[in-house]
Protein backbone atom coordinates (compact mmCIF):
# COMPACT_ATOMS: atom_id res chain seq x y z
CA UNK A 1 0.00 0.00 0.00
CA UNK A 2 2.35 2.04 1.36
CA UNK A 3 4.78 1.54 -2.30
CA UNK A 4 1.62 2.23 -4.30
CA UNK A 5 0.90 5.88 -2.69
CA UNK A 6 4.88 6.66 -2.79
CA UNK A 7 4.52 5.79 -6.74
CA UNK A 8 1.58 8.47 -6.74
CA UNK A 9 3.10 11.07 -5.17
CA UNK A 10 6.26 10.73 -7.48
CA UNK A 11 4.02 11.05 -10.21
CA UNK A 12 1.72 14.26 -8.46
CA UNK A 13 5.68 15.97 -8.11
CA UNK A 14 6.16 15.08 -11.86
CA UNK A 15 2.93 16.74 -12.76
CA UNK A 16 3.37 19.82 -10.53
CA UNK A 17 6.77 20.53 -11.80
CA UNK A 18 5.66 19.98 -15.72
CA UNK A 19 2.98 22.96 -14.44
CA UNK A 20 5.85 25.24 -13.52
CA UNK A 21 6.85 25.60 -17.43
CA UNK A 22 5.12 25.17 -20.71
CA UNK A 23 6.52 25.98 -24.27
CA UNK A 24 5.64 29.82 -24.75
CA UNK A 25 4.71 32.03 -27.93
CA UNK A 26 6.26 33.47 -30.93
CA UNK A 27 7.49 36.43 -29.54
CA UNK A 28 8.99 37.25 -32.70
CA UNK A 29 6.83 36.87 -35.98
CA UNK A 30 8.22 38.47 -39.34
CA UNK A 31 6.56 35.90 -41.77
CA UNK A 32 7.07 38.16 -44.98
CA UNK A 33 8.91 37.08 -48.00
CA UNK A 34 8.70 37.89 -51.14
CA UNK A 35 11.75 35.76 -52.45
CA UNK A 36 14.21 32.75 -51.17
CA UNK A 37 17.50 32.80 -51.12
CA UNK A 38 20.05 30.15 -51.39
CA UNK A 39 21.27 29.16 -48.37
CA UNK A 40 24.95 27.95 -49.80
CA UNK A 41 25.36 30.19 -52.63
CA UNK A 42 24.83 33.21 -50.40
CA UNK A 43 26.97 32.04 -47.41
CA UNK A 44 26.99 33.47 -44.84
CA UNK A 45 23.66 33.28 -44.40
CA UNK A 46 21.91 35.05 -41.64
CA UNK A 47 19.53 37.72 -39.41
CA UNK A 48 20.01 39.65 -36.65
CA UNK A 49 17.45 40.55 -34.22
CA UNK A 50 16.63 42.26 -31.25
CA UNK A 51 15.81 40.59 -27.84
CA UNK A 52 11.96 40.88 -26.57
CA UNK A 53 11.94 38.36 -23.60
CA UNK A 54 14.29 37.02 -21.14
CA UNK A 55 14.78 33.61 -23.22
CA UNK A 56 14.81 32.02 -26.55
CA UNK A 57 13.40 28.28 -27.12
CA UNK A 58 13.56 27.89 -30.68
CA UNK A 59 14.57 29.62 -34.07
CA UNK A 60 12.04 28.89 -36.91
CA UNK A 61 12.85 29.10 -40.66
CA UNK A 62 10.88 29.19 -43.90
CA UNK A 63 13.27 26.66 -45.45
CA UNK A 64 12.22 24.82 -49.11
CA UNK A 65 14.37 22.63 -50.96
CA UNK A 66 15.65 24.87 -54.03
CA UNK A 67 18.15 23.04 -56.08
CA UNK A 68 17.08 18.84 -54.94
CA UNK A 69 18.94 17.43 -57.77
CA UNK A 70 22.27 15.88 -57.47
CA UNK A 71 21.70 17.07 -53.73
CA UNK A 72 19.81 14.00 -51.72
CA UNK A 73 22.58 13.45 -49.88
CA UNK A 74 22.17 16.65 -48.10
CA UNK A 75 20.23 16.12 -45.44
CA UNK A 76 21.13 18.80 -42.45
CA UNK A 77 20.84 22.25 -41.81
CA UNK A 78 22.30 24.33 -38.85
CA UNK A 79 21.90 27.15 -36.89
CA UNK A 80 24.17 28.60 -34.78
CA UNK A 81 23.19 31.58 -32.93
CA UNK A 82 25.76 34.11 -31.26
CA UNK A 83 25.61 37.65 -29.12
CA UNK A 84 25.64 40.82 -30.89
CA UNK A 85 25.22 41.91 -34.44
CA UNK A 86 26.96 39.44 -36.46
CA UNK A 87 29.06 36.70 -36.17
CA UNK A 88 32.03 37.61 -34.26
CA UNK A 89 30.70 37.48 -30.88
CA UNK A 90 29.79 34.98 -28.19
CA UNK A 91 28.39 31.52 -30.00
CA UNK A 92 25.15 30.91 -27.49
CA UNK A 93 23.85 27.88 -28.85
CA UNK A 94 23.59 25.31 -31.78
CA UNK A 95 21.38 22.93 -33.66
CA UNK A 96 21.33 21.02 -36.17
CA UNK A 97 17.72 19.55 -37.88
CA UNK A 98 17.29 16.57 -40.04
CA UNK A 99 15.45 19.26 -42.63
CA UNK A 100 15.63 16.01 -45.25
CA UNK A 101 12.94 14.24 -43.39
CA UNK A 102 10.45 17.02 -42.72
CA UNK A 103 10.98 18.18 -46.52
CA UNK A 104 11.78 15.23 -48.67
CA UNK A 105 11.18 15.89 -52.07
CA UNK A 106 8.42 18.76 -51.49
CA UNK A 107 9.12 20.74 -55.01
CA UNK A 108 10.89 24.31 -55.16
CA UNK A 109 8.05 26.56 -54.79
CA UNK A 110 6.58 24.46 -51.18
CA UNK A 111 8.49 25.67 -47.82
CA UNK A 112 8.06 24.53 -44.35
CA UNK A 113 8.76 25.83 -41.12
CA UNK A 114 10.89 24.06 -39.24
CA UNK A 115 12.40 24.75 -35.22
CA UNK A 116 15.90 24.61 -34.12
CA UNK A 117 16.15 24.06 -30.30
CA UNK A 118 17.98 26.99 -28.99
CA UNK A 119 17.98 25.54 -25.33
CA UNK A 120 16.05 27.89 -23.58
CA UNK A 121 19.25 30.05 -22.67
CA UNK A 122 18.42 33.89 -21.36
CA UNK A 123 18.88 36.52 -23.34
CA UNK A 124 19.36 40.28 -22.32
CA UNK A 125 15.92 42.21 -23.62
CA UNK A 126 17.09 44.57 -25.61
CA UNK A 127 20.04 43.11 -26.36
CA UNK A 128 20.67 42.34 -30.11
CA UNK A 129 21.56 38.71 -31.36
CA UNK A 130 22.57 37.29 -34.67
CA UNK A 131 22.03 33.88 -36.32
CA UNK A 132 23.98 32.22 -38.84
CA UNK A 133 22.39 29.74 -41.47
CA UNK A 134 24.40 26.84 -42.52
CA UNK A 135 24.41 24.24 -45.46
CA UNK A 136 27.15 22.29 -47.08
CA UNK A 137 25.56 22.13 -50.61
CA UNK A 138 22.75 24.25 -52.73
CA UNK A 139 20.34 21.97 -51.29
CA UNK A 140 18.22 24.02 -48.85
CA UNK A 141 17.02 27.68 -49.44
CA UNK A 142 15.29 30.20 -47.09
CA UNK A 143 12.45 32.55 -47.59
CA UNK A 144 13.48 35.91 -47.99
CA UNK A 145 12.15 39.28 -47.89
CA UNK A 146 13.88 41.99 -50.54
CA UNK A 147 13.12 45.13 -48.53
CA UNK A 148 12.93 46.04 -44.26
CA UNK A 149 9.50 44.67 -42.92
CA UNK A 150 11.44 43.46 -39.45
CA UNK A 151 12.70 47.09 -37.46
CA UNK A 152 15.07 45.00 -35.27
CA UNK A 153 17.37 43.56 -36.91
CA UNK A 154 18.13 42.44 -40.36
CA UNK A 155 19.33 40.00 -42.90
CA UNK A 156 22.94 38.62 -43.86
CA UNK A 157 24.24 37.49 -47.19
CA UNK A 158 26.87 37.43 -49.36
CA UNK A 159 26.13 39.87 -52.12
CA UNK A 160 26.83 38.30 -55.54
CA UNK A 161 25.69 41.40 -57.59
CA UNK A 162 22.21 40.17 -57.68
CA UNK A 163 20.37 43.18 -57.60
CA UNK A 164 19.20 44.44 -53.96
CA UNK A 165 20.16 41.42 -52.81
CA UNK A 166 23.06 42.60 -51.16
CA UNK A 167 21.13 45.64 -49.38
CA UNK A 168 21.17 43.28 -46.75
CA UNK A 169 20.56 46.09 -43.78
CA UNK A 170 17.39 46.66 -45.85
CA UNK A 171 16.41 43.51 -46.30
CA UNK A 172 15.41 40.28 -44.22
CA UNK A 173 14.97 36.44 -43.76
CA UNK A 174 11.23 35.10 -42.93
CA UNK A 175 11.80 33.88 -39.04
CA UNK A 176 10.27 33.39 -35.76
CA UNK A 177 11.45 33.31 -32.13
CA UNK A 178 9.57 31.61 -29.43
CA UNK A 179 10.71 31.49 -25.35
CA UNK A 180 9.35 29.48 -22.72
CA UNK A 181 7.22 30.76 -20.16
CA UNK A 182 7.03 30.09 -16.47
CA UNK A 183 4.02 29.56 -15.08
CA UNK A 184 2.02 29.64 -11.66
CA UNK A 185 0.21 26.27 -11.00
CA UNK A 186 -3.63 26.62 -10.61
CA UNK A 187 -5.01 26.62 -7.20
CA UNK A 188 -6.34 23.39 -7.17
CA UNK A 189 -2.90 21.79 -8.82
CA UNK A 190 -0.94 23.33 -5.64
CA UNK A 191 -3.41 21.64 -3.18
CA UNK A 192 -3.68 18.29 -4.66
CA UNK A 193 -0.12 18.90 -4.64
CA UNK A 194 -0.09 19.84 -0.69
CA UNK A 195 -2.64 17.17 0.07
CA UNK A 196 0.09 14.90 -0.96
CA UNK A 197 3.04 16.15 0.89
CA UNK A 198 1.14 16.14 3.84
CA UNK A 199 -0.04 12.42 2.91
CA UNK A 200 3.17 11.85 2.90
CA UNK A 201 4.54 13.46 5.91
CA UNK A 202 1.53 11.32 8.10
CA UNK A 203 2.70 7.76 6.54
CA UNK A 204 6.50 8.50 7.63
CA UNK A 205 5.07 10.16 11.58
CA UNK A 206 2.75 7.16 11.98
CA UNK A 207 5.51 4.40 10.92
CA UNK A 208 8.17 6.20 13.33
CA UNK A 209 5.44 6.32 16.24
CA UNK A 210 4.92 2.77 16.01
CA UNK A 211 8.54 2.11 16.31
CA UNK A 212 8.80 4.23 19.25
CA UNK A 213 5.56 2.93 21.39
CA UNK A 214 6.48 0.82 24.10
CA UNK A 215 3.50 1.21 26.06
CA UNK A 216 2.42 4.53 26.01
CA UNK A 217 0.20 6.40 23.15
CA UNK A 218 1.85 7.91 21.12
CA UNK A 219 1.32 11.73 20.30
CA UNK A 220 -1.03 12.49 17.09
CA UNK A 221 0.85 14.74 14.85
CA UNK A 222 -1.21 18.52 14.05
CA UNK A 223 -3.55 17.77 10.89
CA UNK A 224 -2.46 13.67 10.30
CA UNK A 225 -5.16 11.26 11.46
CA UNK A 226 -4.04 9.38 14.92
CA UNK A 227 -4.77 5.33 15.72
CA UNK A 228 -4.31 4.29 19.12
Amino acid sequence: MYKGLRIGLVGLWGMFLSLASHAGPIVIDQPQANDAIQINAFAPVGQSFTANSSSIETIELAVRNFNLPGNEFDHTVTVTLFGGEGFGGPQLSQSTVDVDAILGTDPVGIFRWISFGMGNIPLIIGGVYSFLVFDSTPRFGLNYNLGDVYAGGHAYNADLGFGTYGDVVNNDLAFRVTTTTTALPEPISLSMFLFGLLLLTCMRTGRLARRSRSGSRSIPTAGCPHRS
